[in-house]
């Protein structure tokens, strides 16, 4: 699908939809989402990215049978099209399954993988399951009246620009029949891929930010987990977020953005201060 300008269409795609910020010569910089599928939560924190790098922001197409080589195969061909030779992945929760796949499979396309609020393992099995279970079971109407409750109550939080409400309501992705049924393809693909045994291969940069009061992901579990397995080529960093819960993009996004920032700029050889 064409550049986005916040519109995502209720039919299935077989590609990534996007939409793009900031300037073209600046380093280039793709969001991938978590299981809410789509760039809602950037209302924030995504012009903060966009006023340093060129930002490229996804949402997953209503593609209920897409496995993680799917969504991988999206990304690169996203890159060729925007004739993008290598990008930092900003890879937020579920997003860090396909930045992971992404990091092995193509590392040359991959200048760096900040995961934000991510995992290489499952997370507790009865959350996701339950999740999932919910899904699949709750009738389409009342998940989508769901969805717009919380989202009224981020707008009323300032977390949710009346920008993102232009061309259609917040979080799409997740809506109609075929958007239910994605979310529950990416809750399934949570519940049962695991890369612990894959990562020591991995040889891009990886950095690792989260919140101190994460209910989905063992924060503490993961940076232990990645401080073990990740070669030291990666120079694995990891930030925790004092108080936050696990979507910090929504929840605390001029501190995420700063460090992604500051992280991503260190990288390119830039002189930035943490915020």
């Amino acid at each position: 699908m064409n550049d986005a300008s916040g519109d995502i269409l209720d039919d299935a795609e077989n590609e990534l939809i996007y939409r793009a910020s900031g300037a073209d010569t600046a380093p280039p910089v793709l969001y991938l989402p978590g299981v809410h599928g789509d760039w809602t939560p950037q209302a924030v924190a995504g012009p903060l990215l966009a006023e340093r790098f060129r930002l490229v922001e996804v949402a997953y197409p209503k593609q209920p049978e897409w496995a993680i080589v799917d969504h991988v195969q999206a990304v690169v061909a996203l890159l060729d099209r925007l004739e993008i030779a290598s990008a930092h992945i900003i890879a937020e929760s579920f997003g860090s399954l396909v930045g992971w796949e992404l990091g092995l499979e193509h590392s040359s396309r991959v200048r760096s993988l900040m995961i934000v609020g991510g995992f290489c393992q499952p997370p507790g099995p009865p959350k996701v399951l339950l999740a999932k279970w919910g899904l699949s079971i709750l009738p389409t109407e009342l998940f989508e009246r769901g969805v717009d409750a919380y989202a009224s109550i981020k707008k009323l939080r300032g977390r949710l620009s009346p920008s993102e409400l232009e061309g259609g309501p917040p979080y799409t992705a997740v809506r109609s029949d075929l958007g239910r049924n994605a979310t529950v393809q990416r809750l399934e693909l949570i519940s049962r891929l695991d890369f612990r045994h894959h990562l020591h291969d991995l040889q891009v940069p990886v950095r690792y930010i989260a919140g101190e009061l994460d209910r989905i992901v063992s924060v503490e579990r993961e940076i232990e987990t990645l401080r073990e397995i990740l070669p030291a080529e990666t120079g694995f960093e990891s930030r925790v977020i004092p108080g936050a819960p696990h979507m910090i993009i929504a929840s605390h996004p001029k501190e995420t953005a700063a460090q992604l920032i500051a992280w991503i700029g260190a990288l390119e050889g830039e002189p930035v201060e943490e915020g």
